[in-house]
């Protein structure tokens, strides 16, 4: 028997496994498909800053947490495992083209807490001479990051098995064993296995999951479309960003175009429609990238909650029973914070964060 069993080996479960770990805690982690290769691996891996003494939005105060811990602890797992996960401080220019827009994404900076700069057409032509002349001004927001999806994940499961979790791949849990208000084994097809505590992670399936003990965790899947272009030189190295659409410029001369949001359960597939609209966005925005190669197209689906905001904490219930999940498109960025304060959950500790706004038991719209 462990001290804790992991169901979900995506970003959030995996570095909750390595961080627990690392405090001596006995973690198995069981995944039923391969580890990290959701919507964790499916997406663009960018890092928005937040202020904690600033932000009161319950998604920008956990990004506030987690955004501080990310060179420290990307710089943990490249001492640890030999794999860099392409951490690096790139910035972002977020785009206006409209004095509504202006006025909407200050606020809304403001109450983050995010340091910014104003960039008017002037300044903006003269540093930023490949947007196109239809955005009016941009935000620099200078403390955005960004990490490499694929090699964090690698890493991460590299880190977690050194500091000896127990990672178990392709068995899906099946049901639980369940006595006096407690969780007493996971069942697999395989075998049972048996740990004093358990912690859903287990992103867009967490609501089935969550049935088979009578828990209602009301996340559904959301797909994502993905293109990836090639362009040397690059003709930008800040993350553009318009509401919910992007540009991630990768050192090695890649450029990720993201994102859709498409409600259609669990279909994970690429469309004419969604890559097309992703491609326009492009070009509309770095009309030089007309020229850039389409090197490949993928899609995630991302757990989404009816708030946007995830669910963490312990379940009601059921003593020792925790859940992590419900990160929309943030899983990433917020996996630094949502372990840290899971962590101290699990072992009895503070977590450091009022945990009300993240309960399964709020009140959602």
């Amino acid at each position: 028997m462990s001290d804790l069993i992991i169901v979900g080996g995506g970003v959030i479960g995996l570095t909750l496994a390595w961080k627990l770990a690392e405090q001596g805690a006995e973690v198995q982690l069981i995944e039923q498909g391969q580890l990290g290769r959701e919507a964790s691996w499916a997406g663009a891996g960018m890092l928005p800053p937040a202020d904690l003494q600033v932000a009161q939005a319950p998604l920008a105060r956990l990004r506030a947490l987690s955004h501080p811990l990310w060179p420290a602890w990307s710089e943990q797992l490249l001492i640890e495992t030999g794999i860099d996960n392409g951490y690096v401080d790139c910035g972002a220019l977020e785009l206006v083209y409209s004095t509504e827009e202006m006025t909407e994404t200050e606020l809304q900076l403001k109450n983050e807490g995010v340091e910014f700069k104003h960039l008017f057409v002037d300044e903006l032509r003269q540093n930023h001479p490949v947007l196109s002349d239809n955005i009016s001004a941009v935000f620099h927001i200078p403390a955005m990051g960004q990490v490499r999806n694929p090699r964090h994940l690698k890493a991460l499961v590299a880190a977690a098995a050194l500091r000896g979790v127990k990672l178990i791949e392709g068995e899906p849990v099946s049901s639980f064993e369940t006595s006096s208000g407690k969780i007493k084994g996971v069942r697999t097809p395989l075998r049972t296995y048996r740990a004093d505590q358990v912690c859903i992670t287990t992103g867009a399936w967490s609501a089935q999951l969550g049935q088979q003990l009578g828990l209602q965790i009301p996340v559904r899947p959301v797909r994502g479309q993905i293109a990836l272009l090639r362009k040397q030189p690059l003709p930008f190295t800040h993350i553009l960003q318009h509401k919910e659409q992007y540009l991630v410029p990768r050192p090695d001369g890649r450029i990720l175009i993201g994102s859709t949001m498409e409600e259609v359960g669990f279909v994970k597939s690429n469309t004419v429609t969604g890559i097309s609209g992703l491609l326009r966005f492009a070009t509309e925005t770095v009309p030089a990238l007309k020229n850039a190669e389409l090197e490949r197209t993928w899609s995630g689906l991302r757990p989404g909650s009816p708030d946007g905001i995830p669910f963490l904490g312990q379940a009601p219930g059921c003593d020792n029973l925790y859940y992590a999940c419900g990160h929309f498109r943030d899983g990433l960025q917020l996996s630094a914070g949502t372990a840290l304060v899971m962590s101290r959950l699990i072992l009895g500790q503070e977590p450091g964060l009022d945990l009300a706004p993240y309960s399964l038991e709020r009140k959602l719209d």
